[in-house]
């Protein structure tokens, strides 16, 4: 097939070539069992295909070509009021399930009333758009899989200039304590961290969305707290949980022998506390400890990874060392 583009790719090779007038092509510098993978097109003709191959001496690679259908697809840009929004770059990225990677480039970019395309995708393929504009936040569909009948793509929410929001607010303990030098961190979209003060007040400053999905709070005599959906340009004050029980011990199949690695992690059901827990890694003696438990009884959960089981050990007393939970799978 004449005039066909071919990516070759092996290891760190990764080379464009073209069909010539036979439908012949040719990489060099090539080793003997080198894995190669090609993907090639001919899109005068809407034809493609790829291989997977190891390299044979004098063994010509072969590629077999399927015809592909295109549609042309429009899409649009808005504000969070949803106003149109110009002059956004739209990359467009084409997604490889049998790679796990996507390649993309610059397609187009909105008019003045935030629209962009038609822009041409093959019928069954994976796609999602990437939107970014000067004084916005970048933004991007979901992944996508296109249809025959497909014309429009969801409209791309930018959200307002970085530095326009912030939140503040002061941490205590359930006495009414100041809580000093506990770590907040969020994602705005960057990773963002503080600490507060002797006082226990902190604040974020330029904050660039209306709404923060998630703050989280450690402190080294607190157990871990979360708190979701916080509205900007407000306070928030929090209340965090002095949580002192630890359960020290191993877990052991049923053997004797130790299982590293499985995850051992306390039951706690959600409340507006805010607390929550997070799981311990058993050390290659199978030994964990958990620390900051609030009930003075609680239930363990074991996830041994080595065979994706899964169990639970109930009515647990707290301020115990030496436990040994015994691993079967349910």
């Amino acid at each position: 097939m004449t005039g066909a583009w071919i990516i070759v790719q092996g290891g760190s090779l990764r080379e464009y070539v073209q069909s010539d007038e036979l439908g012949k092509f040719s990489v060099r510098g090539l080793r003997v069992g080198q894995k190669l993978s090609l993907k090639a097109e001919q899109t005068d003709i809407k034809l493609r295909g790829r291989a997977e191959v190891k390299v044979q001496p004098k063994t010509p690679i072969e590629i077999r070509m399927t015809p592909y259908e295109r549609v042309e697809v429009s899409g649009r840009v808005v504000s969070a009021e949803g106003e149109p929004i110009p002059s956004v770059n739209i990359e467009l990225i084409h997604w490889d399930p049998l790679q796990n990677t996507g390649s993309g480039s610059t397609v187009d970019a909105t008019s003045g009333d935030g629209r962009f395309g038609p822009i041409g995708l093959i019928i069954g393929d994976q796609y999602y758009v990437f939107a970014s504009a000067e004084g916005h936040l970048s933004a991007e569909t979901e992944m996508f899989t296109v249809t025959a009948g497909m014309t429009q793509i969801a409209d791309l929410i930018l959200l307002s200039v970085v530095g326009q929001f912030f939140i503040e607010g002061r941490i205590t303990d359930s006495t009414g304590k100041p809580v000093h030098g506990a770590l907040l961190y969020i994602e705005d979209p960057e990773f963002r961290e503080t600490l507060t003060d002797a006082d226990g007040h902190y604040r974020f400053e330029d904050l660039s969305t209306a709404v923060i999905n998630e703050v989280d709070i450690d402190h080294h005599n607190y157990a871990h707290h979360q708190f979701n959906n916080l509205k900007t340009d407000q306070r928030h004050d929090f209340v965090l949980v002095k949580a002192d029980g630890y359960i020290a011990g191993k877990v052991v199949d049923t053997e004797g022998n130790p299982i590293e690695g499985a995850i051992v992690t306390v039951e706690v059901e959600e409340d507006s506390s805010g607390y929550v827990y997070w799981g311990v890694l058993a050390n290659v003696l199978g030994e964990f400890e958990l620390k900051h438990i609030k009930d003075s009884i609680v239930s363990i959960a074991v996830t041994d990874n080595r065979n994706h089981n899964y169990k639970i050990f109930e009515k647990i007393a707290v301020n115990q060392r030496g436990l040994v939970l015994t691993f079967t799978a349910d």
